[in-house]
């Protein structure tokens, strides 16, 4: 899949995934709570996914409508004998 990212952008790192896109749907989409409970019929798409946190001082809410924050991950505890009752 050829990028559609231009320099300084290139030299990022990218993973390429598989990503699903709501495809045409008869009448208004819904979603039920069971997956089968759906009109939505979703399309795979091959997309490139950038790393951008070596650039992420660049981007804010002002000049690309988008920003970032450097919030750690929550972590859990994984024990060999099974999650805690």
């Amino acid at each position: 899949m050829p990028s559609v990212m231009t320099e300084p952008y290139q030299t990022l790192t990218s993973v390429e995934a598989t990503l699903n896109y709501a495809g045409p749907t008869n009448g208004k989409p819904y979603f039920g709570l069971e997956a089968y409970e759906s009109n939505i019929a979703f399309e795979p798409h091959q997309v490139l996914i950038y790393d951008a946190r070596p650039i992420q001082n660049q981007f804010s809410r002002d000049r690309k409508a988008l920003s970032s924050s450097n919030m750690p991950a929550p972590q859990q505890r994984i024990h060999e004998s099974g999650p805690r009752t």
